[in-house]
């Protein structure tokens, strides 16, 4: 996986790249049980910026 986008799961990037659990736990996104919804339903629903999430996120990988 070259990137992470808005349309994966917390559940498929924690599988590829664990430590992105850090990142979620502290933004509290769940990546365990409620992790298989794709990102962009998370951002929408916390009302989150998911361009500085993603950059985080990928800058990290």
């Amino acid at each position: 996986m070259s990137q992470f986008t808005a349309e994966h799961t917390p559940a498929e990037i924690v599988k590829v790249f664990p430590k992105a659990s850090d990142l979620f736990k502290e933004r509290r996104i769940d990546f365990c049980c409620g992790g298989n919804r794709p990102l962009s339903d998370v951002f929408e629903e916390k009302d989150m910026d998911d361009s500085i999430i993603l950059n985080e996120l990928n800058n990290a990988y």
